[in-house]
């Protein structure tokens, strides 16, 4: 980030529109956070739960899904990923920046949840969905 940073410091002849501290400004944004979480679960407590025929392969699944998710998400990238298996059902919480690196506006490189998943392909088919949902 440091050498993006610097060239859009340089390009602002305002001092207002420099930033000083990148995490600071990601903080205070209201179109972002620092970080993102996702919880995936395969099944529910009948289906998967502690106990069930389905319990192994609920972790072997969701083993499976975390090998593979940077290189189906190149734009998420994971800083930790736990396996949670003391609570009913086996679940990963996954934790993650989103990095978008086609940016038209701003720094080249930046933190975003709209940039980095529309970079990965998901478009909106209507106004009332975000690129989340889609």
């Amino acid at each position: 980030m440091g050498r993006h940073f610097t060239e859009y410091n340089a390009k602002q002849a305002q001092k207002s529109r420099r930033i000083s501290d990148y995490y600071e400004h990601v903080l205070k944004s209201a179109k972002g956070k620092p970080f993102y979480e996702v919880v995936v679960q395969f099944g529910d407590v009948e289906s998967c739960g502690l106990g069930s025929e389905n319990w192994e392969k609920a972790k072997l699944m969701l083993d499976d899904y975390m090998r593979n998710f940077e290189e189906r998400n190149p734009n998420l990238k994971v800083f930790n990923a736990v396996l949670h298996l003391d609570e009913s059902t086996p679940h990963l919480h996954i934790d993650f920046i989103p990095i978008a690196r086609k940016s038209e506006r701003g720094l080249s490189v930046k933190v975003s949840m709209k940039g980095a998943l529309r970079e990965q392909g998901f478009t909106l088919a209507n106004r009332f969905q975000n690129e989340w949902s889609a």
